[in-house]
């Protein structure tokens, strides 16, 4: 059985089975101008990024929107592990 409850920062229970709830907040989502922020990029490279599928988006129409959550995953993966100097003379 699954029930949504619309609504605006508020808890959603996703899915219930065997006694076993899962409660999901719903994100705001960010315009294009606030996921710049977040990534510290200009908010027509955010567009132009999201438009090429580079950095996770949703199009709602005309408009792109973006989940923090997903930025920040994204982010975390574009991270490459850093080469100790030591390391890299061995």
């Amino acid at each position: 059985m699954t029930q949504f409850f619309k609504g605006y920062g508020h808890n959603m229970q996703a899915e219930t089975s065997h006694d076993v709830q899962v409660q999901r907040v719903w994100e705001p989502l960010l315009t294009p101008i606030e996921a710049a922020d977040l990534l510290r990029i200009h908010p027509k490279t955010a567009l132009r990024l999201a438009r090429s599928h580079g950095i996770p988006a949703i199009r709602l129409g005309k408009h792109w929107r973006f989940r923090t959550c997903d930025l920040r995953s994204w982010a975390e993966s574009q991270i490459q592990p850093c080469i100790e100097p030591s390391e890299a003379l061995v």
